[in-house]
């Protein structure tokens, strides 16, 4: 096979690979924002009121960790 046409199909190839992988990630973002929108899950409670709250200035709320991510350490005495 001419080496000219060996070069042409393999920037087929990686093309073509390339478009595969980007529609696949695509139609995964849409599919995990669609799962997200349509779920029927309970919005999580607001925390109480007069909570005491360690290395803080402030109480937290709910609507200010939204799009963060938050580690819960659950601890106790024992």
């Amino acid at each position: 096979m001419p080496r000219l046409l060996r070069r042409s199909l393999f920037g087929l190839a990686a093309l073509v690979y390339i478009a595969v992988a980007v529609f696949a990630l695509w139609s995964a973002r849409d599919r995990s924002v669609a799962i997200a929108q349509e779920s029927d899950a309970p919005a999580a409670p607001e925390f109480p009121a007069g909570l005491s709250w360690i290395n803080t200035d402030r109480p937290i709320t709910l609507s200010s960790l939204r799009g963060q991510v938050v580690v819960l350490d659950f601890w106790t005495y024992g």
